[in-house]
């Protein structure tokens, strides 16, 4: 998720509300027990994919602004009720993101709001 968070930031996060918004950084367990931070880029009901390095979300590859680096392709998937598409923001380093653990459920996720460390960096997560 760098640059806008790095390794060492602490967060303070609260359980995702019904209804996330894209771009929304959320925190999930993932299977191994780590903890995983994302962020939101397509809603339920979206079909999303990556072509030519590029995230595209039911045709419009302006709602993906966060992306650094290329997206490696995926085929296109639509997003079932109560999931969302995540996606770290250095694409070409995030491995454990949606592309491989698929749409995330919603009650899974918790919506990170605010970095308390380091001292110099307290704010809003966005």
């Amino acid at each position: 998720m760098s640059p806008t968070l790095l390794p060492g930031d602490f967060l303070l996060a609260s359980p995702s509300r019904p209804n996330p918004k894209r771009g929304e950084i959320i925190v999930f367990e993932e299977t191994e027990g780590r903890f995983i931070i994302k962020r939101i880029v397509g809603l339920e009901g979206e079909t999303v994919l990556a072509n030519a390095g590029r995230v595209s979300v039911d045709g419009n590859v302006n709602l993906d602004r966060w992306a650094i680096g290329l997206t490696s392709p995926f085929d296109p998937i639509t997003i079932p009720p109560g999931h969302v598409w995540a996606l770290g923001d250095r694409r070409e380093l995030s491995s454990l993101d949606s592309r491989s653990l698929g749409p995330i459920a919603v009650a899974d996720c918790w919506r990170a709001r605010i970095r308390y460390f380091p001292l110099g960096k307290i704010g809003m997560v966005r």
